[in-house]
């Protein structure tokens, strides 16, 4: 299991969660505190006067020696002088009414709805891998399915259809590849035969071609370079042959194959395991499909 790829795909369902649980814990602190206002304030209270014993405004409303709203006019004779004039209550300031708690709680809806958002899109936008068994019951490998380079481990055997090599006066040169990949090496053989033909037989022994020497090649990296196609292989490069005598050193033969070969499972590929796998090998311009083959890739 990739933990890597795992744990990318958890964290946004984490901050979801973290999100999720501030919006309720706001929302239920608004609505207690809503509660508790209505709870402490009665209904109908008088609000408290501004200036409790400031007679000030009702010395400019009514100042001494005239008569108060409301009273009646004395006769002109009448001497008396009031002892005491009411002064008028003062008003407190209005004060703004309170969030109802409707409000406090479509504004915590919208926060929720605003968080969910953002973080559905953050976990949208993060790739996932699976990483338990398919539909088929086999285990999901993760990484198996990205291209990539391939690792020392992933193993190759595959055995060609004829090819054209070469192209004579009279007839043709033709050879039946066969490919090893190991270690990081692939290890190509090319046996040789001449046939009175334009192309290669099925069988070169029953249409009496004549046997030619043998060429092998060898190429590492960083002249091959294999690449990790989902459940195959791609392997690229330019094989130098030489024919080895059966005395002595192996001979150059001065010539170079500029080779491409790609392996495919079957969809049975396991790591570690050997599966059949089909393969296509062009040459020269000239392509040739395997006609057995096994593959293994690396763990």
């Amino acid at each position: 299991m990739d933990i890597g790829a795992a744990r990318a795909a958890v964290e946004p369902w984490i901050a979801l969660g973290v999100l999720l649980g501030i919006a309720g814990l706001l929302l239920t602190g608004l609505v207690a505190l809503l509660v508790a206002r209505r709870r402490t304030a009665p209904r109908g209270a008088a609000p408290a006067q501004r200036w409790p014993d400031d007679d000030l405004p009702g010395f400019l409303a009514t100042p001494p020696g005239s008569a108060p709203p409301g009273f009646a006019q004395r006769p002109a004779g009448d001497t008396a002088v009031p002892l005491a004039v009411p002064a008028p209550r003062a008003t407190a300031p209005s004060r703004p009414a309170p969030p109802s708690a409707r409000s406090l709680a479509l504004g915590a809806a919208a926060l929720l709805l605003v968080a969910t958002v953002v973080v559905a899109a953050v976990a949208a936008a993060v790739p996932r891998e699976r990483h338990g068994p398919d539909r088929d019951g086999r285990a999901d490998r993760g990484d198996a399915h990205r291209p990539g380079p391939a690792g020392a481990a992933t193993e190759a055997r595959l055995t060609f259809e004829g090819v054209v090599l070469e192209e004579r006066a009279v007839g043709v040169t033709v050879t039946y590849p066969e490919l090893v990949l190991q270690g990081g090496v692939a290890s190509l053989t090319l046996p040789t035969w001449n046939c009175l033909a334009s192309e290669a037989p099925d069988d070169p022994v029953a249409e009496g071609c004549a046997a030619g020497r043998t060429e092998y090649a060898e190429l590492g990296a960083p002249g091959l370079a294999v690449t990790r196609t989902g459940d195959g292989l791609r392997l690229r490069g330019e094989f130098a042959t030489a024919t080895r005598p059966t005395s002595g050193a192996d001979e150059p033969t001065g010539r170079a194959y500029d080779l491409v070969v790609t392996v495919t499972s079957d969809g049975r590929a396991r790591p570690g395991r050997w599966t059949p796998a089909n393969g296509e090998l062009e040459l020269g311009g000239r392509q040739a499909a395997s006609v057995e083959g096994e593959l293994r890739l690396g763990r």
